[in-house]
């Protein structure tokens, strides 16, 4: 009896109000489509399939930027959406691990190497995570390797990234500030000051008296970096005498010994373009006595950052990934659902977006 009651009051409504009947099918519809738009984008996030391997990105320069990537084989694989449209070449040098699972097809652009194929006297066949620093062979001896396993450089408009596998990088905002720069940096990053003085052994100890070291979160260099690490790579401040040095740390040690500073990489308006923390922590951070807001490359607060970013740092595990592809899909305008996260976070991204759209 109550649903006949009730079916007869949507025959009157239908019959008498038929604007609420158009209200109503509009909403719904709209809600179907948000859903529709929910479950798509949660499909495309968790398929294996990257977004970034069916898009193209046309370079207005002719930079050419080659990824280095070192990760421990248990991280692997990566995906190529993390990276960016700008990278000419993307290498992933993994440790050796027999039970590695196999990587990912042929769509991918990315280059897996082991690095037990890299020959290394210091190292033998005996090489472990990259993420390992107390190790007979230790984080510098790794990417020591890696810089002298690649070949020479074969113009002076080749760069080199070497960035973590869970670092966020817009490689194409990379070659876009490249084209603007007045000259070509060196060596360049997001730039620490933080090592020894004269009176102190500071955060790295005497080694590091008065060199600046340019974050992990992406270290670039040029070809004419590279030529001279290949060309002195035997000197005391480049070879491999310290264990277990931070592999930044022993960059910066060697570039210094061959005459090349860091500088860091500003947008033109002086703001920082690489930041050493996921973006929602730079947005957030307040003034402190740590170490880093004593750097002169410090960003914090909701005006920390480019709106045109190069890299992002510190983007762990699983929930990372997802992440950095929620960001990367957003940003590239594959999505329009901004990632998930707090409404300075996201209107951040917004900014990037919109940013973005114009360099294209």
């Amino acid at each position: 009896m109550a649903f006949q009651v009730w079916s007869l009051d949507v025959v009157k409504v239908i019959l008498l109000r038929p604007s609420v009947v158009v209200v109503s099918t509009i909403f719904l519809i709209a809600w179907f489509g948000v859903l529709a738009s929910q479950i798509s984008h949660v499909l495309t996030l968790n398929s294996s399939s990257s977004f970034i391997s069916r898009m193209t990105f046309s370079s207005h320069g002719k930079a050419r930027i080659h990824c280095l990537i070192p990760s421990p084989a248990s991280h692997l694989p990566l995906s190529e959406d993390q990276f960016g449209l700008g990278c000419s070449t993307i290498q992933v040098f993994y440790n050796f691990d027999s039970h590695l699972d196999a990587l990912p097809d042929s769509r991918s652009r990315i280059k897996y190497v082991p690095l037990q194929n890299i020959p290394v006297d210091e190292c033998g066949a005996l090489l472990d995570a990259f993420s390992s620093t107390d190790s007979p062979c230790g984080q510098w001896a790794k990417t020591r390797a890696m810089l002298l396993s690649l070949p020479p450089p074969e113009s002076q408009l080749d760069f080199y990234v070497k960035v973590d596998d869970d670092t966020l990088l817009f490689s194409e905002n990379l070659l876009n500030h490249l084209e603007h720069l007045p000259s070509k940096p060196d060596y360049f990053g997001h730039v620490l000051d933080h090592g020894g003085t004269s009176n102190s052994t500071g955060f790295y100890g005497a080694h590091m008296i008065d060199t600046k070291v340019v974050s992990g979160a992406m270290v670039a260099f040029s070809a004419r970096a590279l030529h001279l690490f290949q060309s002195h790579s035997g000197i005391p401040e480049c070879a491999d005498d310290f264990e277990n040095t931070d592999e930044d740390v022993h960059t910066a040690m060697c570039f210094n010994a061959l005459a090349i500073q860091p500088i860091p990489l500003l947008d033109e308006h002086g703001k920082p373009t690489v930041g050493i923390f996921p973006a929602n922590f730079h947005l957030s951070l307040t003034l402190g006595n740590w170490w880093y807001f004593k750097s002169p490359d410090a960003a914090w607060g909701a005006e920390c950052c480019s709106e045109l970013p190069v890299a992002f740092h510190g983007y762990k595990g699983r929930e990372g990934q997802i992440k950095m592809t929620e960001i990367s899909a957003y940003v590239r305008s594959l999505t329009k659902l901004p990632p998930l996260g707090l409404p300075m976070e996201r209107a951040y991204w917004r900014k990037v977006r919109d940013a973005m759209e114009t360099k294209k």
